[in-house]
């Protein structure tokens, strides 16, 4: 399968990022290894590493359901979903899977 380089080469080059994949998967390596496909392959579908403001339509960003604040117990970044807001549409699925994985993208980076 392709992926983005990118990922490739973070995976090759981050040994918490490996860590934490077989953290999430209880250090089944099979599970891990079939996450990490998982993930890498939407990651590729939705151009996660290229997501930025400007490629998202702007009512997108000006509906405020997503967004980060404050921090648990465990020193954890909170990131939030406002539900109230959110309008099941099938024509704007696309834009709100990239608009969640561009503040999750953004969540991992702070």
């Amino acid at each position: 399968k392709e992926y983005d380089p990118r990922d490739v080469e973070r995976l090759e080059n981050d040994d918490t990022l490996v860590e934490s994949y077989l953290l999430w998967r209880h250090n089944s390596v099979d599970e891990a290894v079939k996450m990490i496909d998982e993930s890498f392959q939407f990651r590729k579908d939705f151009s996660v590493n290229d997501l930025c403001e400007s490629s998202l339509p702007s009512w997108v960003l000006e509906t405020g359901s997503v967004f980060l604040h404050g921090y648990d117990k465990e020193g954890n970044k909170l990131f939030w979903f406002k539900v109230k807001l959110h309008v099941k549409d099938s024509k704007t699925v696309l834009e709100r899977k990239k608009y969640v994985a561009f503040w999750l993208e953004r969540y991992a980076k702070r």
